[in-house]
């Protein structure tokens, strides 16, 4: 009795162990590829839609492409650390 008991769960604790390591598949890759293949779909379903629209972009305004560039440009650069200090005025409380 003792050995039927002992074995069973020698052989629950060794099925428990092997489920906690198998591997299921991620979300991620069940889509792996999707977005080539939609990219690659279209690109051979419209052979022409590089054809169609050819002529140069004018109404982009500088200032603002100026600004967006600089923006860029800013965010590679190292900041400063900023400190705060904060200070608590400990003591009884006085009516104004």
């Amino acid at each position: 009795m003792k050995f039927t008991t002992a074995m069973t769960m020698i052989v629950f604790f060794a099925l428990a162990m092997l489920t906690g390591c198998a591997q299921r598949e991620s979300r991620v890759a069940d889509f792996y590829g999707v977005s080539y293949e939609l990219a690659r779909f279209n690109q051979i379903y419209d052979m022409d839609a590089g054809k169609k629209n050819v002529e140069p972009v004018d109404r982009h305004d500088g200032k603002a492409a100026a600004s967006t560039v600089e923006s860029y440009q800013e965010s590679f650069k190292v900041k400063q650390k900023v400190t705060v200090e904060h200070k608590v005025k400990t003591g009884s409380y006085q009516a104004m």
